[in-house]
């Protein structure tokens, strides 16, 4: 413990530095202080130091943990953390989410998987409608039982904005005689939320052979999109070659 003797100076204190080990080998005249172990210095409180601390030879010393390394002498505000919470600037929001309405939308087709109520053959499986290969088509086996439509079904596991849906004939096909007269008369477009409810709905006609290339644009956010196909062009083999979705 020191012992010397300790006068005041303009409020700081003037006696010789000691070297310690632990806070309580710094109490001086009844005055208690802080060892910085780096140093092995004691300081004691100083309002006449910006850092409110200074050594008992009147030195001002930043106390144990206020940034910097222990014991490291300070002017003022040299010695303020240099950290601290994040500023307004910081990336640390919630990205905003994009707006179905507005865009900007990319080709998310292979995002889903495809499903059609009856396939003629493995050679025309509903996914050769959903490969971006304008070459290839799904065919059903025609009229369903009793002469109902076909459905032709794209699903994805969580919410995405639908865009644009593109429905292409088969009028690029590989075997020339598949290209006409294997469409249909006309389809229900619909978009399906979560709750498998219907948000979206629109009929279009499929006139003329092969079937035209026809676009439409829900913008809505869904699960499923799916195709009601009417009156095939053929009793016994009907499709089209592929289904594009727009959106993100």
């Amino acid at each position: 413990m020191v012992t010397g003797a300790m006068g005041t100076t303009a409020g700081c204190l003037r006696v010789a530095s000691f070297q310690c080990q632990e806070d309580g080998d710094c109490e001086l005249d009844g005055t208690p202080g802080q060892c910085l172990p780096a140093e092995q210095v004691c300081i004691y409180p100083d309002t006449d130091c910006d850092t409110e601390w200074s050594t008992a030879n009147g030195e001002c010393m930043a106390p144990a943990g206020a940034g910097g390394s222990d014991g490291e002498a300070s002017g003022g505000s040299d010695s303020s953390p240099t950290s601290g919470p994040p500023s307004d600037t910081e990336d640390t929001a919630e990205p905003v989410p994009r707006d179905c309405q507005a865009g900007p939308y990319e080709d998310i087709s292979e995002l889903g998987v495809v499903w059609a109520s009856s396939v003629f053959s493995d050679n025309y499986h509903a996914f050769l409608s959903a490969d971006r290969d304008y070459s290839t088509s799904w065919f059903s086996l025609g009229p369903e039982d009793g002469g109902l439509p076909s459905i032709f079904r794209w699903e994805v596991l969580e919410p995405h904005c639908v865009a644009q849906i593109t429905i292409h004939g088969n009028g690029l096909h590989a075997n020339p005689g598949f290209r006409t007269d294997y469409g249909f008369e006309s389809v229900i477009v619909r978009v399906y939320d979560e709750a498998d409810e219907v948000i979206f709905q629109e009929m279009l006609g499929m006139l003329g052979t092969p079937d035209p290339t026809l676009m439409i644009e829900p913008r809505v956010t869904g699960v499923k999109v799916e195709l009601e196909l009417f009156e095939h062009e053929s009793n016994n083999c009907g499709g089209f070659s592929e289904l594009e979705i727009m959106g993100f």
